[in-house]
Parts: structure tokens; sequence; C-alpha cells
């Protein structure tokens, strides 16, 4: 369900696509991982990452949270960190597509001050003005 609500379908997870994921630009691009503490097993449970737009006065954020880990903050906690690497950054503005029927991102998103807009398709984008 986390990744269906991340990327709005069902993905499969191919080598290349993890290798995309795994090999980023850190001028342009940041991702923040989540574990899972001691005595736990390590496991990762979630993923923020931000892209810096052609622009370099914007960024794109995407955050994913593992099904069992929902609720629990970490969303919150990654999208606060994100927005501080972007106002450390000197971005202007921080944005995101979210499917309008994710309420839980759409309240953490709204929580933090961002603007939302409905968009056709179930699409739903949130903004948030850094400066």
């Amino acid at each position: 369900e986390a990744m269906r609500l991340r990327f709005f379908s069902p993905i499969k997870a191919t080598h290349e696509l993890l290798v995309k994921f795994c090999n980023i630009d850190y001028d342009r691009e940041m991702a923040i991982v989540a574990e899972t503490r001691p005595p736990q097993e390590r496991a990762i449970v979630a993923i923020g990452r931000l892209i810096v737009e052609a622009d370099e006065h914007s960024a794109e954020f995407a955050i994913l949270v593992r099904d069992d880990y929902h609720g629990k903050g970490v969303g919150y906690k990654l999208t606060d960190m994100l927005i501080g690497i972007a106002q450390e950054k000197g971005l202007d503005e921080l944005h995101g597509t979210v499917l309008t029927q994710n309420r839980t991102m759409l309240r953490l998103a709204q929580k933090l001050g961002f603007a939302t807009h409905m968009l056709p398709d179930g699409i739903t984008t949130i903004s948030l003005r850094l400066r």
C-alpha cells in the first residue's frame, strides 16, 4: 500500500530502478533513510527524497513510509528534515504530488504549512513557500 500511495501504482523494484534511487547527485538530490534501532534487526522503514529543480529555486520531495510504521511520526520527521535541507540550500519552494485519497500525507502537509491544490484524476499537489 505504501508503494502504491508513493508511486500511484504498483511498481516492480528492478535492479535498474534500485540503482537509480541509490546513485544520486548530492548537489541536486538528497535521500534520507530511517532504520529500525537495535536490538531489532536493521531494516529500512522510511525514505525521504529531495530533488532540486533545474531552476535551482525549488525542489520536489517525496516520502515513503513502510505500512507498519504509518502513524508513528516517521513521515513527519523526514518531511521536517527535508524542509530544513531545502532552507539550507536557499530554495524558495518545496513541492510534491500526492494521491488525493492519501489523507494521511495531506493532513501531514497541512500541519507543516503546505498549500494544497486538487487536480483531476485523484492527484493533489502540495507546496510550501520557504521564503
